[in-house]
């Protein structure tokens, strides 16, 4: 699971403080990027903003919208619109899930500045509601502007009807889940843990890369356990380190078995060997004035694999939070503002500029082709990671029962064909005594294949 905790060990002040902390560094994040510019975070988040003006106008309407607080409780006594209602953040998807106005009806959220009213849209806009913004400016712009506010105490709401939402589960499904967490979670991470001691002292290059893709992959699912039996599931930053090991796992692995293929089979970057490849070529860059095709090829993977950060660039941010009931004990499935940003933000973004120095490397010519193995397996490490992660969530969100359970499953099947190709191949790969030697590619009077 990749983040859980009994509901049961949370306390309400614990969850808004784990909350405000990821918003105010998302809003950091943001802010340190474009400063003073409100705009440009909601539109990262990929939340409307309404103006004070178009906001009077339409509670004035005939079909006025349902305006949410989500200030602190001393804040709204001073002065809030009329007719709003306050809730905290960690208490949004519960209230719309189990009182909420229609589906149809307009959500308009407002805080101080604008700034916390779009991470609480965000959360609620995943929901089933059309329509929901933030006020642009929040109070302080709904104030300059000389609009009227009331000075009464926050309705009082029923504590049961905050809590977050729970979603049943039949008796697969529990199975499912306690199976995903507690049987195929710690088989592969002792599974990556004992294939990276086998390598331990290995030092061809290629080996070296899937040793420590293995290791960087065991440190992140260790980050998780610790998340998930220690701090409850409420640390954002034992979340981040747990996806930073899936993303070394996604950057050194590939470019190990590129290693392997290369050194072994292609012959690619060895100067004095024919390319495996020669015989589809015709003409050979190492000894003729002619372009690579296999450098081609990969040019061309570059801007098909980069089309692909536009999913989650295109798509709204969407926080989640929802209690899995397992045999008895509440699991969240939460992902919280800050985590998404991350993840489907800012590492896309690293992703593309990772791609775009492979372009221009690969594009110099031979001499710096080698030297594109490095940004382009940065870019594909952190571009597979969000995208994985990005597509569970959004074609799970109504059981993610099954997003945990894919992620567990697709991350069983990496380390145990990690471990099934370096089985097959250990006598080449020297695992076990010295590297059978390999045979020379046959080649003709001129050198060809």
């Amino acid at each position: 699971m990749p983040s859980g905790a009994s509901v049961a060990n949370r306390s309400g002040a614990g969850a808004r403080k784990a909350r405000s902390a990821s918003v105010a560094l998302a809003v950091l994040a943001v802010v340190a990027a474009a400063p003073g510019c409100r705009a440009g975070y909601a539109f990262v988040v990929g939340i409307d903003e309404t103006s004070p003006g178009e906001l009077a106008e339409r509670l004035g309407g005939p079909r006025p919208p349902f305006v949410v607080d989500v200030r602190e409780a001393d804040e709204f006594r001073t002065g809030h619109i009329a007719g709003a209602i306050l809730l905290r953040e960690d208490e949004l998807a519960g209230y719309f899930t189990r009182l909420g106005p229609a589906r149809d009806r307009p959500v308009v959220f407002v805080c101080s500045h604008g700034f916390r009213s779009v991470a609480a849209a965000a959360v609620v806009a995943p929901l089933g509601y059309a329509d929901v913004s933030s006020l642009a400016g929040g109070m302080a712009a709904w104030r300059a502007e000389g609009r009227p506010m009331a000075a009464t105490e926050p309705p009082a709401i029923p504590a049961a009807m905050l809590a977050p939402p729970r979603l049943p589960l039949n008796g697969f499904q529990e199975f499912t889940e306690f199976a995903a967490g507690f049987v195929v979670k710690p088989g592969y991470t002792l599974l990556a843990l004992a294939l990276a001691l086998l390598l331990w002292r290995k030092r061809d290059t290629d080996l070296v890369l899937i040793r420590w893709s293995l290791l960087s992959f065991f440190a992140g699912e260790a980050a998780c356990y610790v998340n998930i039996l220690v701090t409850h599931g409420l640390s954002d930053g034992l979340e981040i380190a747990h996806g930073l090991g899936m993303i070394g796992q996604n950057v050194l692995l590939p470019w190990g078995l590129f290693l392997v293929l290369d050194r072994r089979v292609l012959r690619f970057g060895d100067d004095d060997a024919v390319c495996a490849l020669q015989r589809l070529c015709g003409r050979c860059w190492k000894r003729d004035d002619v372009s690579c095709a296999l450098q081609r090829l990969f040019i061309f993977l570059i801007f098909g694999i980069g089309a692909f950060a536009l999913l989650p660039l295109s798509a709204p941010l969407r926080p989640t939070t929802v209690i899995l009931p397992v045999y008895g004990t509440d699991w969240p499935h939460e992902m919280s503002l800050l985590v998404a940003f991350l993840q489907f933000r800012v590492y896309v973004v690293l992703a593309l500029l990772f791609f775009v120095a492979a372009l221009v490397l690969l594009l110099r010519g031979r001499a710096a082709t080698r030297r594109a193995q490095v940004p382009f397996f940065l870019g594909l490490g952190f571009l597979v990671f969000p995208l994985f992660r990005w597509s569970l969530e959004e074609g799970y969100r109504d059981m993610p029962v099954w997003a945990e359970w894919w992620e567990e499953a697709t991350e069983f099947l990496a380390i145990l064909g990690t471990g099934v190709l370096l089985f097959v191949f250990r006598r080449q790969l020297g695992l076990f005594g010295r590297a059978a030697p390999g045979r020379p590619a046959a080649q003709d009077a001129h050198g060809t294949l």
